[in-house]
């Protein structure tokens, strides 16, 4: 009867065993999946490290300025663009 007893307690052992590898493999995979994940996301956090426009100081009105009179007074931009003289014969 020992032997059967044993026997048995060997199959159990032997169940416990194969369910807490097959937890271990599921662990695992898990694992993997989740770094390749953060991998991936640390990539697009990386892409998209530019500049943000909101640590950047606002333009003095002296450059504002400057801005203005090199294209927006500029004879050949209203010339080329904003045809003025069209527009008054409509």
């Amino acid at each position: 009867m020992s032997k059967i007893s044993n026997l048995e307690d060997a199959i159990k052992l032997k169940k416990i065993k194969q369910k807490y590898i097959n937890q271990k493999e599921k662990l695992e995979l898990d694992i993997l999946m989740l770094q390749r994940e953060l991998e991936v996301i640390e990539q697009q956090l990386e892409e998209c490290n530019v500049s943000d426009w909101h640590e950047k100081p606002p333009m003095s009105s002296g450059d504002i300025k400057q801005i203005y009179e090199k294209y927006m007074k500029n004879e050949y931009f209203k010339k080329k663009f904003w045809n003025i003289d069209d527009i008054k014969d409509d």
